[in-house]
């Protein structure tokens, strides 16, 4: 499955997509900070066992988009995230509700709804409803 994550930043001269797991590598960068290519197996290999290679390949891939930077100390490569983990969000669910739900926002948030839901979280979305009605009055 493909991530529908559509950017467009500063180093990036065109729209660009990642995959499911071009994001959780970005996404164990964002928990970690900066990491060695073996830091991030080690992690990576608790949910999937890819070797090193492949895991280096998909980092030299989004060095290339702009995504993840890197620096050489030594004979390692460390890298980091060079994009904000919100930049990322905010644009995917952009992508979605433009793709999947016409820019209807109203409609996400409805099928949103329609799953089930704790108690605990309908009240937390309430509070964050409330919250953005009363910070548009």
């Amino acid at each position: 499955m493909t991530a529908v994550v559509l950017m467009k930043g500063k180093n990036m001269k065109k729209d660009k997509k990642l995959s499911d797991l071009q994001v959780r590598i970005l996404d164990i960068l964002w928990e970690n900070g900066s990491l060695s290519i073996q830091e991030v197996k080690n992690i990576l290999d608790q949910e999937r066992v890819l070797a090193a290679t492949t895991i280096a390949t998909i980092l030299k891939r989004l060095e290339k988009q702009g995504f993840v930077k890197f620096s050489k100390i030594g004979r390692k490569f460390i890298y980091s995230a060079n994009i904000a983990k919100d930049e990322v969000t905010k644009t995917s669910i952009s992508s979605l509700v433009k793709n999947l739900f016409k820019g209807n926002k109203a409609a996400l948030v409805s099928h949103l709804l329609a799953e089930e839901l704790s108690l605990d979280e309908l009240e937390h979305i309430q509070t964050l409803i409330q919250e953005k009605v009363n910070n548009n009055v």
